[in-house]
């Protein structure tokens, strides 16, 4: 069998024409952004959870805002955009779970609850509104006092991967 240059040429060409037509513009992230898709706005995420987390708020928006720059070529606007965060935490609870024998709990669960709505002007099959859910466990011997930067911090990271996930993979 003879090794034909013209037909391996032929065939790498083929694939780089079908990746670059594809519907999408594909980062190292995963991210899908139709090329047409410039802008986005995240709106401030309120804390309406009634839990006292002063910084919450900014945080956690600053952190979305912070994703999707790092992760998408688009560019955060205040104004109209192509697409468009919105939402609110709506619930962050702290449960026992793993009671011992002595009915003392040896572990708490701290969840915390966001409620987010998505608008993608150039394409609303793909727009959203959903409720994203993280929870980490804690020795219940720890105060909340002790444990709360740390947990919020983690479950602000996981929460706004999920987000992005699901306004740019589809996932």
């Amino acid at each position: 069998m003879i090794f034909n240059i013209k037909r391996y040429l032929g065939f790498i060409f083929f694939c780089i024409v079908v990746i670059q037509s594809s519907c999408g513009v594909y980062s190292f992230t995963g991210a899908s952004v139709s090329p047409d898709t410039k802008t986005v706005k995240v709106s401030l995420i309120e804390n309406n959870s009634g839990f006292a987390a002063p910084t919450l708020s900014q945080t956690f928006t600053e952190s979305l805002k912070q994703k999707i720059l790092n992760s998408t070529s688009l560019n955060i606007t205040t104004a109209d955009a192509d697409l468009d965060f919105s939402g609110s935490i709506t619930s962050i609870n702290i449960t026992p779970i793993g009671i011992q024998g002595n009915q003392q709990s040896a572990q708490n669960r701290f969840e915390v609850s966001v409620n987010i709505n998505f608008v993608n002007s150039k394409d609303e099959k793909l727009s959203f509104e959903k409720v994203f859910k993280r929870n980490v466990d804690f020795a219940a011997d720890r105060s909340i006092d002790q444990v709360q930067s740390a947990l919020l911090e983690q479950i602000t990271k996981e929460l706004v991967q999920d987000i992005f996930n699901a306004a740019f993979t589809n996932w």
